[in-house]
């Protein structure tokens, strides 16, 4: 199991500077056309009580239309982000899984360690460099 690329930078979504109060906004995709979900807030219920729910939809099919994308599914946030969670939990968060992952990314130290062995000496000399 690997963490890193080959850069030695983590997979994943790379940061964009600013974080979004929506779990999955940009991380989970379209399964039509590969865009990322976005959230966007409707109005529902009777005019004296109208509500705002929000909900995942496909960007592309959002923003251009169903010329660029047919899914036009409105997937309610809340039920969503509780049904992924949940799904993490299951299959991510077990003892197991947990344990070989912290199994793993020692291994990983011990080699990036026996690869540069002087790497703690020139990260704390960075250190007290930038301290002073």
């Amino acid at each position: 199991m690997e963490f890193f690329d080959q850069t030695g930078n983590w997979w994943g979504r790379p940061p964009t500077g600013r974080d979004s109060k929506y779990l999955l906004s940009g991380l989970a995709r379209c399964e039509c056309c590969g865009a990322t979900l976005s959230v966007h807030g409707y109005m529902s219920g009777s005019p004296k009580r109208r509500k705002r729910s929000f909900r995942y939809v496909c960007g592309y099919h959002h923003n251009r239309g169903s010329t660029v994308c047919d899914n036009g599914m409105r997937i309610q946030m809340a039920d969503f982000d509780t049904q992924v969670i949940d799904a993490i939990e299951r299959t991510v968060l077990t003892p197991e899984v947990v344990t070989a992952t912290i199994r793993a990314a020692v291994k990983q130290a011990k080699a990036q360690r026996d690869r540069q062995p002087n790497l703690p000496g020139k990260i704390k000399a960075e250190i007290k460099k930038l301290k002073r």
